[in-house]
C-alpha cells in the first residue's frame, strides 16, 4: 500500500495521494519467503531502506530470508571491523611516530566495539564475528532502533564515561570527589532508562513474536503456494 511522497521530515510532497492504482502491489514468488524484520517495512521519504535476499535453510527447508539493511547489520559493525580499524590506526600512527599508537588503536577498537554493543541492544543484531559467523546474531531486544528511551539512556552513559575518565586523569580534579562516588552520580540517569526499558521489553517481545510466528509459519507459505503462489 502507498500514500503520499514525503520529505524526511514526513511532510507531504508532489500534490498529496497519489492515484489509487499506485498504492498497491503484488509480487509473487514460487519459494517460501521468510521476513526477518519483525515489522512491516515502511518507505516514507525519498528513498526506501536497502534490503537484502538469500538462500537459506529454516525448519529443515529451503526458503528465501530478507536481511534489513545488509551493510548496517553486516562486516561493518562487527567486531571484526573493529580489530581491522585498531590495526589500521596503530600503523597509521606508528608511520608518523605517535608515541601512544598502541593506546590510540585500543581506543578506536573499543569505540567501535561499543557502537556494535549498542546496537545489539536492538531486535535485528549483527554479524559479530565475520567470516568466522555467517548470519546475524539477534539483538538483546531491549527496544526498537528509534527508540528514544535506550538511546538516551545509552548516550549518557557513554558521556558519563567520558567524564570520569577526564577527571580521573585531569590534575588537580575539576570535580573533587572520589571516582566511585562520581561514578555513581554520573550514571544512575542511564541505569534507570535502561531499567524502565527492560520492564517495557517484555511486551514489545511479545509483540514481535507475534509477527515473527506470522512470517515464520512455513505451513501457511505451503498454503498459499497451493492457490497460486505467495
Amino acid at each position: 500500500m502507498g500514500g503520499p511522497i514525503v520529505t524526511p521530515g514526513g511532510v507531504a510532497i508532489g500534490g498529496g495521494e497519489p492515484p489509487e492504482y499506485r498504492k498497491f502491489g503484488i509480487a509473487r514468488v514460487n519459494v517460501p519467503f521468510i521476513k526477518t524484520y519483525p515489522k512491516p517495512t515502511r518507505i516514507d521519504s525519498f528513498s526506501g531502506p536497502e534490503i537484502a535476499f538469500r538462500r537459506t535453510k529454516h525448519q529443515g527447508k529451503t526458503v528465501v530470508k530478507d536481511r534489513f539493511l545488509p551493510w548496517h547489520h553486516g562486516f561493518s559493525h562487527s567486531m571484526t571491523m573493529g580489530v581491522i580499524i585498531g590495526i589500521f590506526v596503530f600503523l597509521f600512527a606508528k608511520l608518523f611516530g605517535y608515541s601512544h599508537a598502541t593506546d590510540l588503536a585500543l581506543a578506536s577498537m573499543i569505540g567501535q566495539w561499543l557502537h556494535v554493543f549498542e546496537d545489539q541492544l536492538g531486535f535485528m543484531g549483527s554479524n559479530l564475528f565475520p567470516p568466522i559467523t555467517k548470519d546475524v546474531i539477534p539483538g538483546f531486544k531491549l527496544g526498537e532502533s528509534g527508540s528514544g528511551l535506550t538511546n538516551f539512556s545509552t548516550a549518557w552513559l557513554m558521556i558519563a564515561l567520558m567524564i570520569w575518565n577526564f577527571n580521573r586523569f585531569t590534575d588537580p580534579r575539576p570535580i573533587p570527589i572520589g571516582d566511585a562516588k562520581l561514578l555513581l552520580y554520573l550514571i544512575w540517569p542511564s541505569m534507570i532508562g535502561f531499567g524502565i526499558a527492560i520492564a517495557k521489553s517484555f511486551k514489545l517481545r511479545k509483540e514481535i513474536a507475534k509477527l515473527m510466528d506470522y512470517y515464520t509459519n512455513l505451513e501457511a507459505f505451503e498454503e498459499l503456494e497451493e492457490v497460486g503462489g505467495i
